[in-house]
């Protein structure tokens, strides 16, 4: 980190403006709103003195076909803070990144989800809106196609899996990614 706070430069161009910086925090958004008062220099001494702190959650697009596997991974990611977009086709899943895709911070999606698409498609898809969207794959046959047909930087979780499998993940891929923001 460096003197001008959370993915900032140090360098002070950023002092002229208003300014936003998150971090993420388990399943939920840190976004500090509020220019210290006295502006950076003020900053790097007071710390994080006078900045107001908003926490939101960090929405995650579920795509499963199976009701009953979707309806314990909402629960359980928003049980862990995160807020849930859920999509039981690969249709439906686009459809809702191109509708919310600059709200998704994090994919999950099984590969077979019916006849057309799949979850190839719908990463493929994320990934052309944000190239950095962490994405985890779920399947309970497809995984040795992951190689030749998941995106980079995606994580391959088999099928019988604990919830906690499919959270932790997520949370990885976050804190392995840019700093939001910036």
């Amino acid at each position: 980190m460096t003197g001008a706070g959370i993915g900032g430069t140090g360098c002070g161009a950023e002092a002229s403006a208003p300014f936003v910086r998150e971090l993420t925090e388990a399943g939920s958004l840190l976004r500090l709103v509020r220019e210290p008062e006295g502006g950076l220099d003020n900053f790097r001494t007071a710390g994080f003195a006078g900045w107001a702190l908003e926490k939101t959650s960090v929405l995650v697009l579920i795509a499963e076909d199976q009701a009953n596997i979707r309806e314990i991974l909402r629960i359980s990611f928003e049980d862990g803070g995160f807020a849930v977009l859920p999509a039981a086709t690969a249709e439906e899943a686009m459809a809702a990144l191109d509708s919310r895709g600059d709200d998704v911070r994090a994919l999950v999606t099984d590969i077979k989800l019916g006849a057309k698409a799949t979850g190839w498609d719908v990463a493929r898809h994320a990934r052309e809106m944000k190239p950095d969207m962490p994405v985890v794959y779920m399947t309970g046959s497809d995984g040795h196609e992951w190689a030749s047909l998941g995106v980079q930087n995606s994580i391959l979780v088999p099928k019988h899996f604990a919830p906690a499998q499919i959270l932790t993940a997520v949370s990885q891929l976050l804190n392995a990614g840019p700093t939001p923001g910036t």
